[in-house]
């Protein structure tokens, strides 16, 4: 998809983390029909001048999509909401400039907060956000709050995403951490302005913990 980045340091080329390598690979389908192509494709195609992506998750979807506006053509921004704390941050790398991913991704804006409200105020200055990736607070009610506050600065061709839909497959009990197929369920149910579709793992595709993606329905109204 794109090359790893490396830096000049002191006469030494140093070299970023592979994405297969990075934690929560396996979570992100890196391991087996890895979703991280489709991705980064798409995000390619709407040609995304502001990116939000909320949780770190190591740095693999800030770097996936920052470096797919790249190569899109378009001078755009990507910003990385992040608390810092729970399972998934990254408050070493994450809120530490001297970091690794800090050092490689210097133009991703870093915001340490809440996403709601604090993040959503800090990212309101933005007056639309086309490419959205939630993968902050797991809960129902927490990724619902994202959602909620979230989704109606998305532009008329934006995509939101949610990540872990269905980390033990759809039909199956998920894990405590994760309730984020309820709030999937729901937008299906309450949100027909929105069209969904949620890419689930199976025995056959292996595509980590699953995710959904959803695009304005311009001919629906609530």
């Amino acid at each position: 998809m794109f090359e790893t980045r490396t830096l000049l340091v002191n006469g030494e080329v140093k070299r970023d983390t592979p994405i297969n390598k990075l934690n929560y690979a396996r979570g992100h389908g890196c391991m087996g029909t890895t979703t991280l192509p489709l991705l980064y494709e798409l995000a390619k195609f709407i040609k995304p001048r502001v990116i939000v992506v909320i949780g770190s998750g190591d740095g693999l979807i800030p770097r996936l999509f920052r470096e797919a506006q790249i190569a899109s053509g378009i001078i755009g921004v990507t910003y990385l909401i992040d608390l810092g704390e729970t399972m998934g941050a990254m408050p070493e790398q994450i809120h530490n400039p001297s970091a690794t991913f800090r050092q490689f991704y210097p133009e991703i804006i870093v915001y340490k907060g809440k996403s709601v409200p604090d993040g959503r105020e800090f990212i309101s200055k933005e007056k639309q956000i086309d490419l959205l990736w939630i993968d902050g607070d797991h809960s129902h009610e927490g990724s619902l709050a994202d959602f909620n506050a979230y989704n109606t600065l998305i532009s008329e061709n934006g995509l939101l995403c949610f990540h872990d839909t269905a980390p033990n497959g759809i039909n199956n009990a998920q894990p405590d951490w994760c309730a984020v197929n309820k709030t999937i369920a729901y937008i299906k149910e309450h949100r027909r302005d929105f069209e969904l579709i949620n890419f689930t793992p199976t025995n056959h595709l292996q595509l980590g913990a699953g995710f959904a993606i959803l695009k304005r329905n311009l001919k629906s109204t609530i």
